[in-house]
């Protein structure tokens, strides 16, 4: 014998359903911001001596002193604690383009929502943001020649606040500070 589902159950079910599985997905859709914080199991030390071999390489390939892109690496993500660097491998804030695989987060000041770049990989992200100083995708279209044309990470931190830094006025001062404190122009030879 078959029974036939009545009114009043089929609307409880439904009403269920909505409960458990339509409710939370619809509360779910808060956005979080590039430099939220997530627990690492690394410190600053650690991270630096993660990303250094690679962005060392890179940037000596492309003829950019290593420390300040390194520092740049600390300060932007946080020692890579934001979760944007954790999370999705973007360390230096790279917006997504075209087709690039993107997720939605909100910018620093938390008053727009942007598209950052996912990324496979530290490694892959620190390849794609030099290529995108090179190609003048990053800073603007002299940015890359600017930034080989300095001599010393100090003139070197100058131009990316100038450039590409995150709007303040201290960019600069924090990216020597940091050099200066890890000795990170130990890279640069």
């Amino acid at each position: 014998m078959r029974r036939k589902l009545s009114l009043p159950y089929l609307g409880g079910v439904l009403i269920l359903v909505f409960i458990i599985v339509i409710l939370p997905l619809m509360t779910n859709t808060k956005v979080q911001t590039i430099d939220t914080v997530q627990a690492v199991p690394y410190s600053k030390k650690e991270f630096i001596e993660m990303v250094a071999p690679d962005i060392q390489k890179v940037a000596k390939s492309y003829g950019i002193k290593p420390s300040v892109m390194i520092a740049k690496a600390v300060i932007d993500s946080q020692s890579g604690t934001t979760l944007l660097a954790e999370k999705y491998h973007n360390l230096y804030g790279v917006k997504a383009s075209g087709r690039e695989s993107f997720i939605l987060m909100k910018s620093k000041d938390g008053q727009e929502k942007l598209k950052y770049k996912v990324y496979k990989s530290w490694k892959e992200s620190i390849y794609d943001y030099f290529s995108k100083i090179k190609d003048g995708s990053v800073g603007e279209k002299k940015y890359y020649v600017t930034l080989i044309s300095q001599k010393n990470y100090k003139n070197m931190a100058s131009v990316i606040e100038a450039k590409n830094g995150d709007g303040s006025k201290t960019y600069a001062k924090q990216l020597i500070q940091t050099v200066v404190a890890y000795n990170l122009t130990k890279y640069d030879k």
